[in-house]
């Protein structure tokens, strides 16, 4: 049903830094690089997800080059990890003698309903999927290394369950050659990955992580408004992430399960699914209430709530009524959510369109996927976080970070001959309205201004405010970008 769904109205379900992937993974398909604008390189996505779709991408360009063209075209690998992490978790639930469709249907519905499509969500449900069931067989553990390995590289602020789960092998009594072969397995692509990021990007993180970490400074914040359905606490989501972490460690008290039992495992989903809450709340800034955040504690929810209605020996009909209760709760997000881009995307794909933006480079505030996936014109956006760390330096050096940008695009052939202004924090007109300013996208939450310009006369309005610029020619000396 939900592969039906996304089909019919892929757009309904695709957040706007969704299509980043699916951006980057058309570029490399099609010879252009790992770049989402088409004129810097980045690693600001998790590659796991990234790497299966270029791969997806690129048997369809040599298939049938315009499927790529079209929004559906990742509805089947993204169907596919979804099935493969239900299935994993209903294993692990056959094998505990849990009720199956309690502990896995919750978790399918949050995946199929909210919004998360070809995010990187899907890609970590099945990885989380295939290291339990490969822990609870006692698989080899080069096999549970190389799971934890794609785990981490499914979603990267899973390493926070590592540690818990060599924990809980050592409260086992696992011994150290079985440590030992887990670390290598694991080790070997995670170090690889981070000096590939070092070496081409100038940093071991991603840009996107770097950007929004505030890392040693704390950034709690209160209460606020994410979107439907939402609200975060300190950046992390209430009822997808403080709730069922609450609920799922009481719930795992009351059955007084030991965390070195087999089912100790939960405890393990938990607290490592706790570490993430924590490190959110505390050293990020910007929009993480993202529902592809949650994957881990939705998951751990259902699994706890499966064992508690085993533990306190709830009636079939109780069981039916709650899995009902769970189906109708995910009708009624689809029948009143829609995820989407922003609602002037079509006027303004419009308006480039009609401003001869085709084959450009627009600097984009804010909203720049859907913008680089159904325009004609490459996209830089402001925030960088599809940029690469080195640019991001180079930027912080200059006296102009804003005009250093403009001078990079330029140097690379690839020269901004129009800016999106729509939203965003990083990106704004000053209160005379006759300079463009430029913020750190680093410095969310105490902005600090990098860079500005003098405003250009606007080509294109919108009722809601979106502005179109036209910038001048330029032509500054050629600068390198790597």
């Amino acid at each position: 049903m939900a592969s039906a769904l996304w089909l019919w109205r892929p757009a309904a379900f695709v957040a706007d830094d969704s299509y980043f992937y699916a951006v980057i993974a058309r570029n490399i398909a099609r010879g252009a690089g790992q770049t989402f604008s088409g004129v810097f390189p980045t690693n600001g996505v998790h590659p796991l997800w990234l790497y299966l779709l270029s791969g997806w991408a690129v048997i369809l360009e040599g298939l049938h080059s315009p499927w790529l063209d079209r929004l559906a075209f990742a509805v089947l690998p993204s169907a596919m990890l979804l099935a493969v992490g239900a299935s994993a978790l209903r294993r692990v639930a056959v094998r505990w003698k849990l009720d199956a469709t309690l502990a896995v249907l919750p978790i399918v519905v949050f995946l199929s309903a909210f919004g998360v499509l070809y995010s990187e969500a899907h890609a970590h449900f099945a990885a989380l999927g295939v290291l339990a069931i490969l822990v609870t067989r006692g698989a080899h553990p080069a096999a549970i290394g190389l799971a934890t390995a794609a785990l981490v590289l499914a979603r990267l602020d899973s390493i926070f369950l590592v540690p818990v789960l060599v924990a809980w092998w050592v409260a086992r009594g696992v011994g150290l050659r079985f440590l030992a072969g887990f670390a290598i397995a694991a080790g070997i692509p995670l170090a690889l990955y981070a000096i590939s990021n070092l070496l081409f990007f100038g940093g071991i993180v991603p840009i996107s992580g770097h950007l929004k970490s505030t890392f040693p400074a704390l950034a709690w914040r209160g209460l606020e408004r994410a979107g439907h359905w939402n609200w975060t606490l300190s950046g992390y989501s209430v009822p997808f992430g403080w709730l069922p972490l609450v609920l799922s460690i009481v719930l795992l008290g009351a059955q007084r399960i030991r965390f070195r039992s087999e089912r100790g495992l939960l405890w393990v989903v938990a607290l490592g699914a706790a570490g993430q809450a924590i490190w959110v709340a505390s050293f990020m800034s910007g929009k993480t209430g993202w529902h592809w955040y949650y994957v881990e504690p939705v998951a751990i929810l259902a699994l706890t709530l499966a064992a508690a209605a085993e533990e306190w020996r709830l009636s079939a009909r109780a069981r039916s009524i709650a899995a009902l209760a769970v189906i109708v709760a995910g009708v009624v997000v689809l029948a009143a959510t829609r995820t989407g881009p922003a609602r002037d995307s079509d006027w303004q794909i419009r308006a480039l369109r009609d401003a001869g933006a085709a084959g450009s480079v627009v600097l984009v505030a804010d909203y720049p996927g859907v913008l680089a996936w159904r325009g004609e014109h490459r996209v830089i956006a402001a925030d960088l976080l599809t940029a690469h760390r080195r640019l991001y330096s180079r930027l912080l050096a200059q006296p102009n970070g804003l005009a250093t940008l403009l001078a990079e695009c330029a140097g690379a052939g690839a020269p901004v001959e129009f800016i999106s202004l729509y939203g965003g924090d990083f990106l704004r007109r000053d209160p005379t309205n006759e300079e463009l300013v430029y913020y750190d996208p680093r410095s969310l939450g105490h902005l600090r201004e990098i860079g500005r310009m003098e405003l250009p006369a606007a080509v294109a309005e919108s009722r809601l405010g979106w502005r179109l610029y036209r910038l001048p020619d330029q032509n500054p000396s050629r600068v390198p970008i790597w």
